[in-house]
């Protein structure tokens, strides 16, 4: 079987796969991959290839292309790849340095081959060659390890394996002097051109492996770079959303603290005029011929009246610019609603305590709320009543009692006046007035703007309803908290 196998064909063979399976890879690579990377390595295999043909035709060639121009060719291919392998590492390699080593090897293999004869010119060319496959092999595992890749690891595992091939090579000719006959059938010849035939076909394979390797790292890095990009780019839009945000927010703080300033003064000016006012009468009175005990201290008391109408809107406007400027919520807690009532009749004058009902509607005995902006805001319903609740005589309802559309607890302000006029109503019925922290229109007053804003802190409302046949019912909805407790465990 071995007698019918022809060695000078099989390197003919191998030279054909490793010419055209090196220029495929520059073929399929070159779009891909840096030139200075692939064209050393296509030039290599193409001259790899020529060496193989050349040891092929041995015989049918001239003398000095059989030997001298097939390991000046080899010299070439193993250089070549030296250098390709070398960039691929990413390490420099001058290639003027080694075309002078490519010159030297060759002039010294044909001097060899002229003054010593076959076996010194044999030993030369394996020895350079295994030491430059060797060379090669390190390379091809560093710019492997660079990657990584798999496929320059089996490269460099096949350039190892020829190198061991030539080093053996080496040693078995030192034994057994060779010859000049390429085409003899003999273990040396055939593990060559096996070692030629596996370096032609996987390692051109392995090659394209390890740049595809390359391509699809560098592929993934840019992709990771665009995504890190396109991160940036969306963590700048929201950063400059939330500025916006910031900016807008900032514009409607200013724009209500304007609006609190204008509606402050409006409010003060006039009972400070009606204070002083009465002030400069008792005043006078004091200092007339007779002093009318009696009118003076009905200025008195006229004086007093108009500093508490005083003070209660210094207090609605505190509690409003509080509520404006508040970042965090209210803290809630349980307070007994009868302390709480207790608590907004002492805020009342003593005829106005009087003209009060109270009417108890609910066992329940606690509500958790903000006990400070509760008080206010029920102050500012009772007063309420009190301006608009008829002669100044009739009675004024406070009725505390569960609510079950919406779930929760109602404290109800009921008089029996005049009530709001159309013009009044049509204004709270507008949504847009219900998002308004102060009343845009001046007369009506901060006391149900700052109810409305108290109930939307506590997350309830405040519903306004006319009374038949006259009269306004004003009602604080205050839900239920999502707490562990039902409200029958606040039973007495």
């Amino acid at each position: 079987m071995l007698s019918l196998i022809s060695v000078p064909s099989l390197f003919v063979a191998s030279s054909i796969t490793q010419a055209l399976l090196g220029v495929s890879c520059w073929l399929l690579l070159r779009q891909r991959h840096g030139s200075d990377r692939l064209r050393p390595w296509a030039f290599a295999a193409v001259a790899s290839g020529g060496w193989m043909l050349l040891l092929g035709l041995r015989g049918i060639v001239p003398d000095w292309a059989g030997f001298p121009l097939a390991n000046a060719l080899a010299f070439a291919g193993m250089l070549l790849t030296h250098l390709a392998l070398r960039r691929e590492a990413g390490e420099s390699s001058p290639p003027a340095l080694l075309a002078a080593l490519w010159l030297l090897l060759s002039t010294a293999y044909l001097l060899i081959d002229v003054l010593a004869g076959v076996t010194p010119r044999f030993l030369f060319a394996a020895s350079v060659l295994a030491a430059g496959f060797a060379i090669n092999a390190r390379l091809a595992w560093r710019a492997a390890a660079v990657l990584p890749s798999r496929s320059g690891q089996w490269l460099a595992a096949l350039l190892g394996a020829w190198a061991a091939v030539a080093a053996s090579r080496v040693v078995w000719a030192l034994w057994d002097p060779p010859s000049a006959n390429v085409a003899a059938l003999t273990p040396a010849n055939l593990a060559t051109w096996v070692m030629c035939y596996a370096l032609g076909l996987f390692g051109n394979v392995a090659y394209l492996g390890m740049v595809l390797d390359r391509v699809r790292s560098s592929e993934a890095r840019a992709q990771a770079a665009e995504y890190a990009e396109r991160a940036r780019r969306e963590s700048a839009e929201q950063h400059a959303g939330q500025l916006t945000e910031a900016l807008t927010q900032l514009d409607a703080l200013a724009r209500e603290r304007e609006q609190l300033l204008g509606v402050l003064a409006h409010e003060i000016r006039q009972p400070l005029h009606r204070a002083t006012g009465a002030l400069l009468s008792a005043g006078a009175a004091l200092r007339g011929p007779r002093a009318d005990v009696q009118a003076i201290a009905e200025r008195l008391d006229a004086a007093e009246t108009v500093l508490g109408e005083l003070r209660s809107v210094l207090d609605n406007t505190l509690a409003a610019a509080q509520i404006l400027t508040r970042r965090e919520q209210v803290t809630l807690q349980d307070v007994d609603l009868d302390l709480l009532i207790e608590l907004v009749m002492g805020d009342l004058a003593p005829d106005q305590r009087q003209r009060v009902v109270v009417e108890r509607l609910t066992r329940l005995r606690t509500l958790e709320v903000e006990p400070g902006l509760v008080r206010l805001a029920l102050r500012n319903l009772l007063r309420n009543a009190f301006v608009h609740g008829g002669d100044g005589q009739s009675l004024v309802q406070l009725r505390i009692e569960e609510s079950h559309s919406p779930y929760g607890m109602a404290l109800s302000v009921c008089d029996h006046g005049h009530g709001l006029s159309a013009s009044h109503w049509a204004h709270l019925d507008d949504p847009a007035t219900h998002h308004k922290p102060f009343p845009s229109q001046r007369g009506q007053g901060l006391g149900l703007s700052v109810v409305r804003q108290i109930m939307s802190v506590h997350g309830g409302q405040l519903v306004l309803r006319p009374v038949q046949p006259s009269g306004l019912e004003a009602t604080m909805l205050f839900p239920w908290p999502d707490t562990r407790t039902s409200p029958r465990q606040r039973l007495a």
